[in-house]
């Protein structure tokens, strides 16, 4: 009946919980639930996904979502005006472990060409701007580039999107985190961050903070006028003043191989634009370290195989963002 601190246990025949769900107890029923489970990596790569049977065309959508659900370095999302379906993930190997998978449940689809996923990301702090007007809300806001845990910044963080370190913060503690203003303020920033204003790209790497907010409303109709698109200038202008790029990811590897291949894996990642960081041997094998673009890695598994006849391995973790077209 009871599980003390620092055991193990587990609970068999739940239906319908995925990771990140809280369970409670029934006398519990409608506690605030414990934060939602985070990961650090973010989609670097995205699919078109059609399936392989145009009869399940109307039925597909669903399990998709429900199987992303479970992962959650996974992003599914449907284009609303073309009905497109878009599969995300931390790279080619990701998805396709996650395509496998939905074949073992039934989900039979296929894939279409990849597409490394460009963000946007500001260059510097951007200055503290003002939208809205005499019939609306006011508020004065200002983008600046994401510090390590917020450090430096006071205030009720009313939104949070740790896989692209970007964050709302209301210095003036003035809105509260629970009412139906806020949701309109967090429409706001989402609306920003997720549209970027040099190529509409997702931002990365940006904090919004609230320096000042009158809010008003005339009704809850006129929510988007009086408060979203007040707010929503202002923060575009903050981040246009911070002078954002296109970045693209890369990703850092690290190969093993016989000493006789180690030229043909050099060889390889030069032609695919990556960089040699580090080299050690360990006994009979060489240690590469490496970095290339997450554009260049697309089939960079079969080709290190045919190449060296299946003697070199290779693991992949996320890198960072750099400038598009820059090493």
């Amino acid at each position: 009946d009871e599980v003390p601190a620092g055991n193990l246990a587990f609970i068999t025949g739940l239906a319908d919980v995925l990771a990140g769900d809280t369970l409670v107890a029934p006398e519990l029923h409608g506690m605030e639930p414990l934060d939602r489970l985070q990961m650090p990596t973010e989609p670097v790569v995205t699919y078109t996904v059609e399936p392989k049977m145009l009869r399940d065309l109307s039925t597909i959508q669903k399990p998709i979502m429900d199987f992303v659900r479970s992962d959650p370095a996974l992003e599914f999302t449907v284009n609303p005006d073309t009905g497109e379906m878009l599969l995300s993930g931390a790279g080619e190997l990701h998805i396709e472990i996650a395509t496998e998978k939905l074949r073992r449940i039934g989900v039979e689809i296929q894939l279409g060409r990849p597409v490394v996923v460009i963000k946007e990301q500001m260059t510097r702090d951007g200055p503290l701007c003002e939208g809205g007007g005499p019939e609306t809300s006011r508020f004065s806001a200002r983008a600046v580039l994401s510090r390590p845990d917020l450090s430096g910044h006071t205030g009720n963080v009313l939104d949070s999107e740790p896989r692209s370190d970007c964050h709302l913060i209301d210095s003036t503690g003035t809105i509260d985190p629970k009412s139906q203003e806020a949701q309109w303020v967090r429409e706001a920033f989402r609306t920003a961050i997720n549209r970027g204003p040099k190529r509409g790209e997702r931002m990365r790497g940006v904090t919004v903070i609230i320096e000042s907010a009158e809010v008003r409303l005339e009704s809850e109709e006129m929510s988007w006028r009086d408060i979203t698109q007040p707010l929503l200038d202002a923060i575009r202008a903050s981040i246009c003043g911070g002078q954002p790029e296109l970045v693209q990811p890369w990703a850092r590897l690290e190969i093993s191989s016989p000493e006789e291949h180690v030229g043909t894996v050099t060889a390889i990642l030069m032609r695919r634009k990556g960089r040699v960081l580090e080299m050690d041997s360990e006994r009979t094998l060489y240690r590469i370290e490496a970095e290339l673009p997450v554009s260049e890695s697309f089939g960079l598994a079969n080709e290190l195989r045919t190449a060296t006849s299946g003697w070199a391995t290779w693991g992949a973790r996320p890198g960072e963002y750099r400038p598009l077209g820059n090493g």
